[in-house]
């Protein structure tokens, strides 16, 4: 019963390392998507935003 308890613990132990690993990951990735969700909903607001005549300026440019 002893030896069940310590392959238990040991198992627990390794499992809780890899996913506080894949964690950090993980909210890496979050983080990254999240930014480029909100460029991209900025960069939509910002051309819708835009006024004909500043378009037809920004084009000549």
């Amino acid at each position: 019963m002893n030896r069940v308890r310590e392959i238990f613990a040991v198992l627990t132990i390794r499992l809780w390392w890899h996913l506080k690993g894949y964690g950090t990951i993980l909210g890496m990735m979050l983080l990254l998507l999240a930014s480029m969700v909100f460029l991209y909903v900025n960069s939509l607001n910002r051309k819708l935003r835009q006024s004909p005549v500043e378009n037809r300026l920004s084009v000549s440019k």
